[in-house]
């Protein structure tokens, strides 16, 4: 046979002394089936590797392995590796959700609390309108319109953030060295949700803002105005 080639895996120095040079990393052989067969005088795998993409159906996927090969083969299972990521990002992932609830529960009160600010200056306005006949809910609909338009714009600048902070973590969770594949993206269906829970704090906080001024008789804020 002829060596085509040398590789690196980058985990040679990492390796325990004691090792048996035969399991050591440098001291392995890669070679197709067939010039194995030939060599060996046999046909056949003497060792398949099975990789599941998600490895919580690991034992399924053993089961019906299991079942396939009978008695041909024996199986073995391991999710190390997922173990060792699986903790580190279920909690980042629950420290999120957790940031995201408070978010969302500072966000109605803050936006409300601006929007309620910028009514009472509207008020003569909105009760000016709703005199001459102009129906409460194109009111409605014109504040919602002009807060959700601000919305779309913080949602463009949050997503150039996002892909901007998904590149950081990435880096922090592949720090260690570990030959870990890993890729933080932030996805079409991150921005939706973002979208749908923005669009509910908006128009939360439009709801809290403008329904006291619309149930008040315009006479009333007019006068007061006046006075």
């Amino acid at each position: 046979m002829e060596i085509v080639g040398i590789f690196l895996s980058g985990n040679e120095s990492k390796q325990p002394e004691g090792m048996d040079s035969v399991n050591r990393i440098e001291n392995q052989i890669f070679i197709d089936n067939i010039s194995y067969s030939d060599l060996f005088e046999m046909d056949g795998y003497a060792k398949v590797a099975v990789y599941c993409k998600n490895p919580e159906q690991l034992n399924v996927l053993e089961e019906k392995l299991n079942k396939y090969l009978s008695d041909k083969a024996d199986s073995t299972t391991s999710d190390t590796l997922y173990q060792q990521m699986a903790l580190p990002l279920e909690q980042i992932t629950r420290a999120a959700k957790l940031m995201l609830a408070l978010t969302f529960l500072a966000g109605t009160v803050i936006v409300s609390l601006l929007l309620c600010m910028w009514m009472r200056t509207r008020q003569k306005e909105t009760a000016i309108f709703i005199s001459v006949g102009k129906s409460k809910a194109s009111i409605f609909l014109q504040v919602f319109m002009k807060s959700f338009f601000v919305f779309a714009l913080a949602v463009l600048g949050s997503c150039c953030l996002g892909n901007f902070m998904a590149g950081i973590l990435q880096g922090f969770l592949t720090e260690s060295g570990t030959d870990i594949s890993l890729e933080v993206l932030l996805q079409f269906k991150d921005i939706g949700i973002l979208a749908g829970l923005g669009s509910l704090l908006v128009l939360a906080a439009v709801i809290v803002s403008l329904l006291p001024i619309l149930r008040t008789n315009p006479k009333e804020t007019l006068s007061k105005m006046e006075g």
